[in-house]
């Protein structure tokens, strides 16, 4: 049992006398603003050899280093004054020899921990010792420092006065403050074309306000769920869809943290369909409906080539071409700026006559109605109906057999007028059946 409590009593020995993690300058904590750090010089060591962190010819001669732990903090965009705070100072009162006092000074490296490089930057050594014997609380204001700069704290216990032999050592609460750390709280603002078209490229801009510090990173986030990190205030991507929200927030100080700024923007996203109707045959003389659509509401339409068009802006012209002839429809988004363009062929069949006029009076010309080229589609169907509807003539094929010579059904000849013809050649070439008015004149 007594075995177990010296172990023991060795293992706490150790744990309340280890020297301090900040022991040297190169293991400076990181003080954030407003954020008071519990920490101790109790068993620090020095480095007073030439050149060493601690030197005390370079450091000044009315600070004489004992038992230095260090601290650093970073300026703000903008500087000023700063003020060191030591609260809740406990004092180590292992020896009636032993100072209840501490003191602080402020540097500004041009190299980290290389002492012929360190510069004060308080008023003067005496307000290194601006507190009392024993003092639980006190305060040290620097000069006025410059913008986004690190600076180092020194705080050592003080080791002389009467009747002292060791220097103070105590724990204590560390904070800075001030207008050269406070820092605003920072803000981002997302930039882009909101409204684009499906499958566009789009390049998000943030931009962020200037009092960062340390490493700061960008977080994009697409609906909510992070997308990409990046360094750099620029993302790009092409995978968007309607009504998803893109957003940033950055970390501006990795150590202390504090606020994330962010912002997102909702897009909108066009997938713009758009067809301008199946191919057409007609006959040489006749007109088509191009029959184009689009899914945009808000667009302006375009028909090239323009001629034979009764009106080349509208999405369903009138084509009359007197040649075959492909037209090609672009549609143009007036919202998102989406275009794409698609195209129609209008075949005109050159060989394929339809007589508009014949004259069976038995004189050995035009006394017959011949469709030309007919012959060539054997399941051709042609019906003929009067004015009053009812059908007079009907074959299915049509050659010179076959052709109409004026007379009905039961071979009466037909009174001279306007009769009306459907043509059903039931072949890919002619899709749609053929309606008009045949004239027949004795």
């Amino acid at each position: 049992m007594k075995l177990f409590a010296t172990i023991s009593a060795l293992i706490i020995s150790v744990l309340i006398y280890a020297q301090p993690p900040n022991d040297n300058c190169g293991n400076a904590t990181y003080l954030c603003v407003g954020t008071p750090v519990t920490s101790t010089n109790i068993d620090a060591t020095v480095q007073t050899c030439p050149g060493c962190e601690d030197d005390f010819l370079v450091l000044s001669n009315c600070l004489t280093p004992d038992n230095t732990v260090w601290y650093q903090f970073i300026t703000n965009d903008v500087g000023g004054i700063v003020t060191v705070s030591l609260n809740n100072i406990v004092y180590n009162t292992d020896t009636s020899a032993r100072a209840q006092n501490l003191e602080i000074v402020v540097y500004e490296m041009s190299t980290p921990c290389i002492p012929s490089t360190y510069t004060s930057v308080i008023a003067n050594c005496a307000d290194t010792l601006n507190n009392t014997q024993g003092a639980a609380n006190f305060n040290l204001n620097t000069l006025s420092l410059n913008p986004n700069t690190v600076y180092y704290i020194l705080v050592d216990g003080i080791g002389f006065g009467s009747g002292v032999f060791f220097p103070g050592e105590a724990t204590y609460d560390i904070s800075i403050s001030g207008a050269g750390v406070v820092r605003p709280t920072p803000s981002i603002s997302l930039s882009t074309t909101s409204n684009i078209c499906k499958g566009d490229l789009v390049t998000l801009t943030a931009a962020r306000s200037s009092d960062c510090i340390l490493d700061s990173t960008f977080t994009w986030t697409q609906n909510g769920n992070v997308i990409a990190v990046t360094n750099v205030d620029t993302f790009q991507t092409n995978a968007i869809a309607d009504g998803d929200y893109l957003g940033v927030y950055t970390v501006c100080d990795s150590v202390c943290g504090g606020a994330y700024p962010i912002d997102s923007i909702q897009f909108s996203v066009l997938e713009l369909t758009l067809d301008a109707g199946a191919d057409q045959t007609i006959v040489d003389g006749e007109s088509a409906n191009l029959n184009g659509t689009t899914n945009s509401t808000n667009y302006t339409v375009s028909w090239t080539p323009s001629i034979s068009l009764t009106n080349s802006t509208v999405i369903n012209p009138i084509a009359s071409p007197n040649v075959t002839t492909t037209y090609f429809m672009t549609i143009t988004d007036t919202v998102n700026g989406c275009s794409d363009s698609d195209s129609v062929t209008i075949i005109v069949d050159p060989q394929l006559k339809i007589p508009d006029t014949f004259t069976p009076n038995g004189d050995g010309l035009n006394d017959t109605w011949e469709v030309i080229t007919a012959d060539q589609y054997p399941n051709v169907e042609i019906i003929i109906y009067n004015r009053w509807g009812s059908v007079v003539y009907r074959t299915i094929g049509y050659n010179n057999t076959k052709y109409w010579d004026g007379t009905s059904k039961s071979g009466k000849e037909l009174s001279p007028g306007a009769y009306f013809y459907y043509i059903d050649f039931k072949d890919p070439l002619h899709p749609d059946p053929y309606r008009g008015t045949v004239n027949l004149v004795r």
